[in-house]
């Protein structure tokens, strides 16, 4: 009988289109070539605010197939900036016998301490978004209160900052 041998999964994202993901993968190349086994990498140009990425959804069916026995992200909110989201995901890794591992981070699923490290991590990382949300709004409230606007102008381009 042959049993399918199992993989890590790596993720990657980032937010905009104007980003790479050149800072993330120096660490995970170098983690994936100290590792023995298959690796499989996915990624993401897409906000983490939600867990419906086209990449995530990937790495998804390969959990649901039993195919991975560990997903490695550079940090944390890499891989979602929403605790319900990630805190879904934990608890469906877990039941999974499945490990998380965040480099940057310094954690794993794999232990208590690495559970509840994850935990709160994934409340900082929606914190850090709301907060974010929150600043960009004020800074557009002042720049529209001193005369900013922003739309298409009459010749036909586009207004920014």
């Amino acid at each position: 009988r042959r049993t399918m041998s199992k993989t890590t999964a790596i993720y990657v994202r980032v937010s905009s289109r104007d980003q790479t993901h050149a800072s993330q993968l120096p660490d995970l190349q170098r983690w994936g070539l100290a590792h023995d086994g298959s690796v499989q990498w996915f990624r993401d140009t897409f906000t983490g605010r939600t867990m419906n990425r086209p990449g995530m959804d990937k790495l998804m069916e390969s959990l649901n197939a039993g195919k991975l026995e560990r997903i490695v992200v550079w940090r944390l909110d890499r891989l979602g900036r929403t605790t319900k989201g990630l805190c879904e995901l934990f608890d469906e890794l877990r039941q999974r016998d499945v490990d998380l591992v965040s480099l940057k981070d310094g954690f794993s699923l794999a232990s208590p301490a690495g559970r509840l490290h994850a935990r709160i991590l994934a409340s900082v990382a929606e914190y850090e978004t709301e907060v974010r949300a929150e600043r960009v709004l004020a800074g557009q409230t002042v720049a529209r209160n001193n005369g900013k606007k922003w739309g298409v102008s009459e010749k036909g381009w586009r207004a920014g900052c």
